[in-house]
């Protein structure tokens, strides 16, 4: 049986070998030479002291088997492993072992070396994820996530070890949380970062310091799937327990990011004000990539209220920070923002060029997200030159990526650039159909800025009917509109030699007008 091939082997091993097979055996999709010898005790570990964190590895400190004492022994026994066939070396210099092999040799491992060599894993990992997660920005940042996406499940490995005894390895947990959370949303992960984290604020006690960041962290990922509302009410539940001073940090970014979903929510009063608070910290703070990051987003606020020429000034400042710090994720952010009012305002070769090399920096970094809205972006230019097929590919990969990440915010605001290349080819049952699903998609998320960018596109849709004209009144009356949506409503009316009731006349509310659209879009079209 392969039980007992395993027994024979493991009695053939001398006892350095056997110990070094155990240990290996905590090790979660691969490993590095550097990583083996020193978690297994054979080289000192070149780290910085962390204040509590250093009291607690110093008090569970790695005592090696006497066989395992030097990183020559260690290299010696960790090849004559790969010879005879128990340790896997790879192309690209890593290490691994068979799941069997794996399971069999964590078998013959004490319950205490177990601990030890588990807490040593931990320690290792927590240093490595926040060294590469320090480097998020700037030339290194690409390298430095490659090498994370190649030690990830070793990381959540070691943060599950830290969870379990979380009120002893606080230190670890408080380490690894922004850079572990961090490489999730830049990998477009967000869906996968919602249920370990869920899982750390079932296990942390809610009075703990470290559950206002995990909070923080947790509003991150629900407002990178588009989930806005629950992202607002979480922010403000967890921004009290962000004012120590030592928090500060947190503190900007958390305000930040409620401008940003109270902008969705259409709370735009609310939102330049969350904004300008978190500017202000981030400047006392001395975060000079973050200051540009909350100009970008004063950007998109001023830019949805017709202020372009303010939007401009803003994302320019952003983008000299960001070019300044090689910040390639920051760039490409502007990028798509400067293209966005380039694409408003007609500049469409101006448009295009900012969105496709907006779309290369993120290909180059894996940044799915990015290359979503970069993708759904290009389509809206195609649109507008008249590139029906093309429009219609680039939209599809964008929809297609945004439910992959589980963002429905790209999925709604795809949907509805398919609607309107469908209507220009003439496929009226195809938009409707697509125009449907995207405004279910945005009354789900509860974005009134994005429900009423679809009405304006259903309105279009039904331009012959009195519902269709009520629907594009709708959406250059409310306040909620981004202003290009506006542009494009008044736009299509002339077209059209449409007449629409002046401003300040009632008309539909928001909820009539997608109660009606939703059972009109529902009904069989008329032919």
């Amino acid at each position: 049986s392969l039980r007992a091939a395993f027994d024979y082997s493991w009695e053939l091993l001398p006892e350095p070998e056997q110990a070094m097979l155990a240990w290996l055996s905590v090790f979660r999709g691969g490993f590095d030479g550097e990583a083996a010898l020193t978690i297994t005790g054979k080289k000192e570990r070149n780290r910085r002291e962390r204040g509590e964190r250093g009291v607690l590895l110093a008090n569970s400190a790695l005592s090696a088997p006497p066989q395992l004492n030097s990183p020559q022994s260690g290299l010696r026994q960790l090849s004559a492993l790969v010879d005879k066939s128990l340790v896997q070396r790879q192309a690209n210099g890593r290490y691994q072992l068979h799941e069997a092999i794996r399971l069999f040799a964590q078998e013959q491992i004490s319950p205490a070396d177990w601990a030890q060599v588990r807490t040593a894993h931990a320690g290792y990992y927590a240093d490595f994820m926040a060294d590469r997660g320090s480097k998020s920005t700037g030339e290194e940042a690409e390298a430095a996530f490659r090498l994370m996406a190649l030690e990830l499940e070793n990381g959540r490995f070691a943060w599950q070890w830290a969870l379990t005894d979380w009120s002893a390895t606080e230190p670890l947990l408080s380490q690894m949380l922004p850079h572990l959370s961090l490489f999730y949303l830049r990998r477009g992960r967000s869906l996968e970062a919602l249920d370990w984290l869920a899982e750390a604020l079932q296990t942390i006690a809610a009075d703990h310091p470290l559950t206002a960041r995990l909070h923080h962290q947790f509003a991150k990922h629900e407002e990178a799937v588009g989930r806005f509302a629950e992202a607002q009410v979480r922010l403000l539940v967890c921004l009290p327990g962000l004012e120590a001073p030592d928090l500060v940090p947190y503190a900007a970014d958390a305000w930040e990011m409620l401008g940003r979903a109270q902008r969705h929510l259409g709370d735009l009063t609310d939102a330049e004000a969350s904004f300008q608070r978190s500017l202000t910290l981030h400047r006392l703070s001395g975060q000079t990539s973050n200051v540009a990051g909350v100009l970008n987003s004063l950007g998109v606020l001023t830019k949805n209220n017709g202020r372009y020429s303010e939007a401009i000034a803003y994302y320019m400042e952003s983008l000299s920070i960001f070019r300044r710090q090689v910040d390639r994720s920051g760039i490409a952010v502007c990028l798509i923002n400067l293209g966005n009012i380039a694409n408003v305002q007609g500049d469409y070769e101006w448009a295009r060029a900012c969105y496709q090399e907006s779309y290369e920096l993120a290909a180059a970094a894996e940044n799915r997200g990015q290359m979503a809205i970069n993708l759904l972006n290009l389509g809206s230019v195609a649109r507008a030159t008249g590139e029906a097929i093309t429009a219609e590919q680039q939209y599809q990969a964008s929809l297609a990526l945004g439910r992959e990440i589980g963002n429905g915010l790209i999925a709604a605001a795809a949907l509805d650039g398919l609607g309107q290349t469908r209507l220009m080819l003439g496929d009226l049952p195809g938009a409707r159909l697509v125009l449907r699903e995207g405004l279910e998609t945005a009354v789900a998320l509860k974005s009134s800025s994005m429900i009423l960018t679809l009405l304006a596109s259903v309105g279009r849709a039904l331009a012959g009917q009195p519902l269709g004209a009520a629907l594009l009144f709708l959406a250059l009356s409310h306040e909620n509109t981004p202003h290009h949506v506006r542009e494009e409503v008044l736009a299509f009316a002339a077209a059209e030699q449409m007449t629409l009731p002046d401003l300040g006349q009632p008309g539909l509310d928001l909820e009539e007008g997608v109660r009606l659209s939703l059972t009109e879009l529902s009904a069989e079209p008329a032919i």
